[in-house]
């Protein structure tokens, strides 16, 4: 004999309002003004600064070939934060700091290596209060600029 089975049961936390999920996940810098030192542009192809905070998985920031490059996020706002995720592309930074600012002119570095790896790098450094976080690359692992999928700030 079969049992019918219960229809399942769900509650307002189940709920999901469209683009807050992405945007929790994608985390303070999620469409905020970027700029950066350079960007690299090709035929068919242009990787502008606003594409490693969109959240799409398919664009990316990516810098012209040479170092030191940067790339700078305005929150807005001062916030509080202790991580940031680097999604990188291939090109990657072999040695960058993470730097921060309360006018986007005068940076304090939170964090610093000479030993990147590519892929995702989560950073994790004491909890800081800034309006402006910045990637400041020295030394690129590759021939090409540095190259970014997404950057993401966490609290």
């Amino acid at each position: 004999m079969l049992q019918a089975q219960a229809a399942p049961v769900h509650s307002v936390r189940d709920l999901k309002i469209g683009g807050t999920e992405s945007a929790r996940q994608a985390g303070l810098a999620f469409r905020r003004p970027v700029r950066a030192s350079s960007s690299h542009v090709e035929a068919g192809a242009d990787y502008r600064p606003e594409s490693a905070v969109h959240g799409a998985g398919d664009t990316r920031w990516s810098s012209e070939f040479s170092d030191p490059q940067w790339l700078a996020i305005d929150l807005g706002t001062p916030r509080q934060f202790s991580r940031v995720v680097l999604e990188w592309e291939g090109a990657y930074a072999r040695s960058y700091a993470i730097q921060v600012s309360d006018d986007g002119a005068s940076w304090r570095e939170v964090y610093s290596t000479t030993r990147g790896e590519g892929d995702t790098e989560e950073l994790k450094f004491a909890p800081v209060t800034a309006r402006w976080v910045r990637f400041h690359g020295t030394k690129r692992a590759t021939p090409y600029g540095y190259s970014l999928w997404e950057m993401k700030v966490l609290p």
